[in-house]
């Protein structure tokens, strides 16, 4: 009788999940993005290894005899990619993680030049937002709209609840019937650009667009790391309990991993706190330029916290797999190795370096005036 499988300790690090952190199936990107039939049938999973500890690989299949596993390098030259598949699988590969705003900024950054293969991304399911998520971000959307653009929007706000919306209203604005209307609502706009450093109107756009799907994306690793805490917090209980008294070696293996993994929780936890009590203050603020700073060091703290999602998500998980695996509570020594092999073999001291986050949490509360 064969053991029923138990799932991801988390939605985020289920690799059927459409949001997954660590696993995204080429099938679901558009044929015009990825059209090679042989690779469509693949999936692309991070893996430990590599810098930080964390790495994106090829996966060919999964069944009970194990798991075929590719390099990207070693898939674009066995199938032979065409030069535009060559650069989406390069751009994948230096995402952080795979949950939504990932996968698109990461996709953007090959195909915003490509104006038909860039709309295509708007109508990926793979690539679109949900519901609940986009409704999370929608009372931040309002309260910035609300700052830059009332010299814009004589009619009142109600409704901007999106950038699809703001793109509307603006729409509607530049259309106004009453030319001096029309006048004051686009040179307002032209300001903002110019405020911004951005070459156009279309440009704008697409800047509080990624900036609403930044914000929108903090809140999905909000949740995600709210599942994964309570498994963190125990692995380092049971790291501490394992520590033997008379093994310096093996006692300094453990306290390496509890301190990678104190200092990981800790600072997610500083950025989550730093963001909540600060962001609603810059937002009222909302003046260009510390918009676009805001921006920039949110994207890369973002990255950052991906980043520590997907490798402690990982490890966390192959730990319980080896749990699970044991027909008897393991002894301490087969527990004190397993956490060598799979917890700490990937972690460097170059780990411990959060300056991306570090920055971010800085420039909140400077910015904050907090």
């Amino acid at each position: 009788m064969t053991a029923a499988v138990r799932p991801p300790l988390t939605e985020a690090l289920d690799p059927s999940h459409p949001y997954s952190l660590v696993c995204l199936s080429l099938s679901d990107l558009p044929a015009e993005v990825i059209g090679t039939q042989a690779l469509r049938r693949l999936k692309l999973v991070k893996t430990l290894g590599g810098e930080r500890g964390l790495t994106t690989e090829v996966q060919q299949f999964q069944d009970q005899s194990g798991t075929g596993i590719r390099s990207i390098a070693a898939t674009i030259q066995e199938f032979n990619l065409p030069k535009g598949e060559v650069a989406v699988l390069r751009a994948l590969e230096r995402a952080t993680a795979f949950d939504i705003a990932s996968r698109r900024l990461a996709l953007l950054s090959v195909l915003s030049d490509d104006p038909v293969r860039s709309r295509l991304l708007e109508d990926c399911a793979a690539l679109r937002l949900d519901r609940a998520s986009q409704q999370a971000t929608e009372a931040l959307t309002m309260k910035y709209t609300l700052a830059l653009f009332a010299g814009v929007f004589t009619d009142g706000q109600e409704g901007v609840r999106s950038i699809g919306q703001l793109v509307a209203r603006l729409n509607r604005a530049s259309a106004n019937a009453d030319l001096a209307e029309r006048k004051r609502a686009q040179a307002h706009v032209v300001h903002l650009q110019q405020r911004f450093q951005l070459k156009d109107v279309g440009d704008l756009l697409r800047f509080f667009g990624d900036f609403e799907l930044l914000v929108t994306a903090i809140g999905y690793y909000r949740r995600s790391f709210a599942g994964l805490v309570p498994h963190m917090r125990q692995l380092d209980v049971n790291v501490r309990a394992l520590s033997p008294p008379d093994d310096q070696m093996t006692a300094t293996m453990l306290a390496t991993v509890s301190a990678h993994l104190n200092h990981a929780v800790t600072k997610i936890e500083q950025f989550f706190d730093s963001f909540d009590a600060s962001f609603d203050d810059i937002l009222s603020s909302a003046e260009p330029q510390t918009f676009k700073r805001l921006q920039e060091n949110l994207q890369r703290a973002y990255g950052r916290v991906g980043a520590l999602l997907c490798g402690w998500g990982l490890r966390l998980q192959a730990v319980e797999a080896f749990m699970r695996r044991q027909r008897m509570p393991p002894k301490a020594q087969a527990q004190i190795d397993m956490i060598r092999e799979v917890v700490c073999r990937h972690l460097d001291q170059s780990d411990l370096n959060f300056t991306e986050i570090d920055d971010a949490i800085r420039f909140l509360r400077e910015a904050s005036g907090r």
